[in-house]
């Protein structure tokens, strides 16, 4: 999708794909993209609504449940790494103890 200033949201082209990042930087790009892809919606909407909710509505879709898949994935990533800390510190315990 076009943005009115040039730039384009660019899903399933490179973007928010995640391929040697870290889950943070991945999510902050799809954050990034959803925003952007709201914003223009939105300006869009202001003088195009029948088209703007025809054409740029499932776009605007995609970028949210992207965004929300890289949020729950994050959520998933803290845990199971608070999960590791727990599991080496219970086992550095039990090393130090025998």
């Amino acid at each position: 999708m076009q943005g009115l200033g040039g730039e384009g949201v660019q899903l399933g082209q490179g973007r928010c794909t995640g391929r040697g990042r870290s889950a943070k930087a991945v999510f902050e790009e799809c954050k990034t993209a959803y925003e952007a892809a709201q914003k223009q919606y939105d300006e869009l909407k202001k003088d195009f609504a029948e088209k703007a909710e025809k054409l740029a509505r499932p776009i605007v879709d995609q970028a949210k449940a992207a965004y929300e898949q890289a949020r729950d994935l994050l959520e998933k990533v803290a845990q199971a790494a608070g999960e590791l800390g727990k599991s080496a510190l219970a086992e550095a315990q039990q090393t130090a103890s025998q």
